[in-house]
C-alpha cells in the first residue's frame, strides 16, 4: 500500500476524491480554530509553548507559530475539543475514529514548514485517510482492537499522518515505512482517557500526540526558507 501511494500524485486522483479531500482540510482547520478557544486547545497551546517558538508552522486563532511538531499537536488536540470533527467507518461499517483531526494538522505543519504547493497537500492528505482507514480496518476496527487488546485503534491514524508528512517530503517507500513505525510508537494509547469527564486527555490522545508523532518521525529534515507568512496564500489551497 506504502509504495503504491508514495508513488501516488495528485493528478491520479479522481476529482471527487481531490475536491472531497480539500473540503476535508477545511472542516478540519475550523474545527481547529473553534477548539482553540476551549480548555484542552488553550492547554496544548500553553503547553507546546514552553517548548519554544519557531516561524515553521501556525498555529489556528493564533497569531503564534511554533516548530511543525508542536503545531501539530496543538491544532490536533484543538480539532478534537469540540467533538466537531469527522468521524470515519468503512463500507463494512467498521468505525476507524477520527482521521482528520490526526492526518490534517500533520500534513498542513509539514506543508507550511517545506512550502509545499496545495496540490501537494491534498494528495498527501487523501495518502493518509487511505492508510489510517485501511490499517484500521485490517485489524478489526475500533471494536476489535478495544475488545482484544485494550488500546484505542484511532491512534493507528499516526500511520496515515506519517505517509502524509513523508509524501511531501518525497520520501521513498522504505523510509516512508520506517517513517510510519516510528510516529506509532510514539501514538499507541490504552482506551483508559473514554472514562475522563473534561475532555482534555481525550483531545490529546485521539488528536494532538498522533498527529506530532506523524509529524516528529520526519523533523531533522531542514525546513525551506519560507518567502511568505501566510500559509493560505503560500498553499494555495
Amino acid at each position: 500500500m506504502i509504495e503504491h501511494l508514495t508513488r501516488q500524485q495528485h493528478s491520479d486522483l479522481p476529482q471527487l476524491v481531490a475536491e472531497r479531500t480539500k473540503m476535508l482540510i477545511f472542516d478540519q482547520l475550523g474545527c481547529a480554530y473553534v477548539g482553540a478557544e476551549l480548555p484542552s486547545g488553550r492547554l496544548a497551546l500553553q503547553y507546546a509553548s514552553t517548548l519554544g517558538e519557531s516561524r515553521e508552522s501556525s498555529i489556528a486563532h493564533s497569531s503564534r507559530t511554533l516548530a511543525a511538531a508542536s503545531a501539530a499537536f496543538v491544532n490536533g488536540a484543538a480539532g478534537h475539543a469540540a467533538e466537531l470533527d469527522c468521524a470515519h467507518a468503512t463500507t463494512d461499517f467498521r468505525a476507524t475514529g477520527h482521521p482528520a483531526t490526526v492526518i490534517v494538522p500533520a500534513a498542513v505543519a509539514v506543508a507550511e514548514r517545506h512550502c509545499s504547493s496545495g496540490a501537494s497537500l491534498i494528495d498527501a492528505v487523501a495518502a493518509g485517510f487511505e492508510t489510517g482507514a485501511r490499517t484500521i480496518s485490517v485489524v478489526g476496527g475500533l471494536s476489535r482492537m478495544r475488545a482484544e487488546h485494550g488500546l484505542y485503534g484511532g491512534c493507528l491514524h499516526s500511520i496515515g499522518a506519517a505517509v502524509a508528512s513523508a509524501k511531501l517530503l518525497g520520501l521513498d517507500a522504505d523510509t516512508t515505512m520506517h517513517a510510519a513505525a516510528l510516529a506509532l510508537g510514539q501514538a499507541i494509547s490504552p482506551v483508559a482517557f473514554f472514562g475522563e469527564r473534561r475532555h482534555l486527555s481525550k483531545s490529546i490522545t485521539k488528536g494532538g500526540q498522533p498527529a506530532t508523532a506523524g509529524v516528529a518521525a520526519h523533523c531533522k529534515r531542514p525546513p525551506v526558507s519560507k518567502v511568505s507568512t501566510t500559509s493560505s496564500a503560500r498553499l494555495g489551497v
